[in-house]
């Protein structure tokens, strides 16, 4: 399991580190990308939380693992952002106001999680305790029904979506290709949830699913380096015509990021 939660690590540091860039270029990119950070923080705190439960790292922290137990609530909390990123690329612009019900189950986990892991450390023998951490537990199963909605929903959106701006067209094609593969995580570790947690096929597919988790993250950072053009503001990508003019090439525009 160490080497599962190694790579955990790694897929964590990569949504948090991809997040992060975007809020750095917040004022160069695309408002539809700023909506994207927030998923990909929203996960990267999701899997944190994943690490500071288990006990690979934290054994016996009570802590660490009740903190890990709020943090969990996020859950809930970047799954929105698939279906506001997508209405703010079709539509151009959203109000985050207009979507603020879709918070509404991460508002509950918040502070029914909250209400255990403060109980944990006064009372986590009462009947009260008792129940609410079967609610929580049923809560947290229903994770599956609405991130593969959301999901579903999103690429739907994008599917009969009809546009003539190139622009669009390839941006709309990329976020698809992201989507069916976040689309068959979630079903990967939705189908491992059935299975025992002691048995090599769930820590196979454990394995297989936070691989692909690093493989969708740099999707993600591959999708916008590579084609700048339809995420950055006010850029556009021309033909170099002679050595001295000020056009956007993949050199320049990559020392124009460190820069």
């Amino acid at each position: 399991m160490q080497t599962i939660s190694i790579l955990q690590i790694i897929a964590d540091f990569n949504f948090f580190l991809f997040a992060f860039l975007i809020w750095y270029y917040k004022k160069k990119l695309d408002d539809s990308i700023f909506l994207f950070s927030f998923f990909l923080f929203g996960k990267g705190v999701a899997l944190l939380s994943v690490l500071m439960t288990g006990e690979t790292f934290f054994p016996n922290n009570k802590l660490v693992y009740n903190v890990g137990i709020i943090l969990g609530s996020f859950l809930f909390f970047y799954p929105p952002f698939l279906f506001i990123t997508a209405k703010s690329i079709l539509k151009g612009s959203v109000s985050l106001k207009a979507y603020r019900y879709h918070f509404i189950p991460f508002l509950i986990l918040l502070i029914i999680n909250s209400i255990v892991a403060f109980l944990s450390f006064t009372d986590n023998k009462s009947n009260f305790f008792i129940e609410i951490s079967w609610l929580r537990s049923i809560l947290e199963k229903l994770v599956y029904i609405q991130v593969i909605g959301y999901t579903v929903v999103s690429f739907w959106l994008f599917h009969n979506y009809n546009s003539k701006s190139t622009r669009l067209k390839k941006t709309v094609n990329w976020l698809k290709k992201v989507l069916v593969l976040f689309l068959f995580i979630w079903l990967l570790f939705w189908s491992n949830s059935l299975t025992q947690q002691d048995s090599l096929l769930y820590k196979a597919i454990i394995f297989v699913g936070i691989l692909l988790l690093i493989i969708l993250s740099n999707t993600v950072l591959f999708l916008i380096l590579n084609s700048p053009e339809y995420f950055y503001n006010n850029l556009s990508i021309k033909l170099k015509t002679n050595s001295n003019n000020n056009v956007i090439n993949e050199s320049n525009y990559i020392l124009s990021l460190i820069h």
